[in-house]
């Protein structure tokens, strides 16, 4: 005590900006799983980042490689017993300085997704392989009782981000 008053220890200013490391949630999205949808997918993942991130070229192509994928591959496309098609679902996380994005389907009774070794004049085929190669194999997929979800973490400081903006 110094004159009768109490000292505080002094107080550890309170942490005013968020801690990088924390997923942010950048949007969710449900689409019907039809041909047509891909290109709403497209837009919504552009607009996630807006057209000036770095990133942003890069997650809307992986991005849509994989809803396409879910598309034309998934147990989704199947009409149900009233001729609809069931639904794709895209989630958007930024963490760290990474943007997750994962695309949830129906899964398939006779297929999973794998990487195929697609020939020079093969017209479809390398998505994943790419969706590896750029991700640096920070990719993968999971099955539960609600689909198949397959997602993929970029890295916004990547040199293979660096080396192309896709145009």
């Amino acid at each position: 005590m110094i004159n009768g008053d109490l000292q505080q220890p002094a107080r550890r200013p309170q942490q005013t900006t968020p801690d990088v490391r924390e997923p942010a949630v950048l949007g969710r999205i449900d689409i019907s799983a039809e041909v047509e949808q891909v290109k709403t997918a497209r837009r919504w993942l552009r607009g996630l980042l807006g057209e000036d991130h770095p990133a942003a070229f890069w997650v809307e192509l992986l991005g849509c490689e994989l809803v396409t994928n879910a598309v034309l591959h998934s147990d989704s496309a199947r009409p149900d017993e009233d001729g609809r098609p069931g639904t794709v679902s895209i989630a958007a996380w930024s963490i760290g300085k990474g943007i997750r994005v994962e695309v949830t389907d129906a899964g398939s009774t006779c297929r999973a997704p794998v990487p195929v070794d697609a020939g020079v004049h093969a017209t479809s085929g390398r998505g994943l392989a790419m969706l590896h190669d750029l991700t640096d194999g920070r990719c993968g997929t999971w099955s539960d009782a609600k689909g198949r979800t397959v997602w993929f973490l970029l890295d916004t400081d990547s040199t293979a981000l660096a080396d192309g903006d896709g145009s």
